[in-house]
């Protein structure tokens, strides 16, 4: 492999382009920091791969130099296999949010979030429509009553034999009305609408069954 001699010592990376920065060898971390600590090394960059090599006959053990990198004791061996490292700041590719890489403590407003723009807490009638004044939040099946058309109905029951019949219904119309007495049969009696909402169905005769209006 050819090399190029820097200031007496070798990098790597001038002769190799594909290669992640390595610088060296040096004898020792101390030396290494020394020659490329922040205060004289332009470009900082995490994959900095320094060589120490204690005596020239000694094998070369490879170090990071981090981001970061305040002292000598940042300086960390790599990992065995070269590239693989357990230490998180170590990585090269770290996750991220926004472009904003996940490393130390960051704000939502670091990490470009803006809280005024979140979903407000659902409340029903609020900011959620209801149903018959029902509630759709929550768990479980929402009754709406009606047929499958929704048209409007009500059952009427009459408990009690009786040859007038006064039904309060609510519809807001004016409903067909079908009788059916307790047999089962089928009724007709003369049906009065008193208003959008009550009918009065009065018979010949009084007995006990259910209305149905729709």
């Amino acid at each position: 492999m050819a090399v190029v001699n820097v200031g007496g010592k070798i990098n790597l990376a001038l002769s190799v382009p594909n290669l992640d920065n390595k610088y060296g060898p040096y004898t020792s971390v101390q030396e290494a920091w020394d020659i490329l600590g922040p205060d004289n090394l332009d470009v900082l960059a995490i994959g900095l791969t320094v060589g120490i090599q204690p005596t020239p006959t000694s094998p070369i053990t490879e170090y990071w130099f981090r981001s970061g990198c305040s002292s000598v004791n940042d300086l960390v061996p790599k990992a065995s296999g070269g590239q693989g490292t357990s230490d998180y700041i170590d990585l090269v590719n770290k996750p991220s949010i926004n472009n904003v890489e996940l490393i130390g403590q960051k704000s939502l407003e670091d990490l470009g979030i803006n809280m005024d723009s979140k979903q407000d807490a659902l409340v029903s009638g609020t900011n959620i429509k209801t149903i018959n004044n029902q509630s759709i939040l929550g768990e479980g099946n929402l009754d709406i009553g009606g047929d499958i058309e929704g048209d409007k109905n009500y059952v009427f029951k009459q408990n009690v034999a009786s040859d007038v019949w006064v039904i309060r219904h609510d519809l807001n119309k004016y409903p067909s009305v079908t009788v059916i007495d307790s047999s089962g049969g089928e009724v007709y009696g003369q049906v009065t609408y008193d208003n959008l909402n009550q009918v009065t169905i009065t018979f010949k005769a009084g007995f006990k069954g259910s209305a149905t209006l729709n």
